[in-house]
């Protein structure tokens, strides 16, 4: 037994990780921030990079230049705080690049499509069970839940994002095989998305839980949610993977709450990479489609 403290401090020895605890700031670089879509005008934020802790530089005097398929498309003007405006509306099946010019961090570009929505697509929500989860005594209401139908292009890679999580904070009782593996459900992400690895070409059904609501009131009478829409998003592999390296990085941060408990600070998760496709600088151009489904009731 005397020799147990050293083999204890042996096995802490191999658990050491060596950390750069104050990285050398490499410099300032220009930051270029646009998500794109059918629906609306292109705005894209600017900004310089900085370093942690130091305030956010906007920068009002960048030249910014669109291409669609080649083409120059646009003019931009400045609006405020870093933000320029383009009239110019995208359009799906096209794509684009992004040219921002800037006196002082020169010249960086980036690239991205806006596909289209999948054919075919359909959505239903239905009741599950004729027991109620829940009842105050006067309306009762059963559990639900959505059912998504669509045709996969076969002859690309797709990705997808399906509406709302509905287990935000909690353990999730999603079981779609490829929102399990794809998903990254674990790190609660504000939405779900995957890409179409599981299904490529196929008619793809995903089995939601949770739709709109059902209930019965005290006469007999059923009633649902005649509303109930999901926000539907064919997503370019740019905003797709933004997606997910930013899923991951606001489930890694710290927050407020736990900045006075050095216990949960300590479990806290490693910092993230962000993803970024703007070549000579930082950020995400990016494109998608998007619908607000609606979803009829079935019985």
């Amino acid at each position: 037994m005397k020799f147990l403290p050293l083999v204890f401090l042996i096995l802490l020895g191999s658990c050491v990780k060596e950390m750069k605890v104050n990285p050398v700031f490499e410099g300032s670089k220009l930051v270029v921030n646009a998500l794109i879509c059918p629906d609306s005008i292109i705005r894209v934020h600017v900004s310089a990079s900085s370093a942690m802790g130091q305030p956010i530089e906007h920068l009002k005097d960048v030249e910014l230049t669109l291409y669609e398929n080649g083409l120059e498309v646009g003019v931009f003007f400045y609006d405020t705080l870093g933000w320029y405006q383009n009239v110019f509306y995208p359009s799906a099946g096209n794509s684009y690049k992004l040219v921002a010019n800037s006196p002082s961090f020169g010249k960086v570009e980036a690239n991205t499509s806006i596909p289209f929505l999948p054919q075919n697509l359909s959505g239903t929500y239905y009741k599950i069970s004729d027991v109620p989860i829940s009842d105050n005594g006067i309306v009762k209401y059963f559990e639900t839940e959505s059912k998504l139908v669509f045709l996969d292009d076969p002859l690309k890679e797709n990705y997808y994002e399906l509406g709302q999580n509905k287990f935000l904070y909690q353990q999730t009782q999603e079981k779609d095989p490829s929102l399990l593996s794809d998903g990254d459900l674990s790190y609660n992400p504000r939405n779900y998305y995957c890409s179409d690895a599981l299904f490529n070409g196929q008619e793809k059904t995903f089995i939601l839980c949770k739709g709109g609501y059902v209930s019965l009131s005290p006469f007999g009478t059923f009633f649902h949610d005649e509303n109930y829409q999901r926000l539907i998003k064919s997503c370019s592999q740019e905003y797709y993977l933004f997606r997910k390296s930013w899923t991951k990085h606001l489930y890694n941060q710290n927050t407020v709450d736990v900045l006075d408990d050095p216990l949960q600070i300590l479990f806290y998760g490693d910092p993230v990479t962000m993803y970024s496709n703007v070549i000579g600088g930082y950020g995400v151009f990016a494109g998608y489609s998007q619908t607000k489904l609606k979803m009829n009731y079935v019985e």
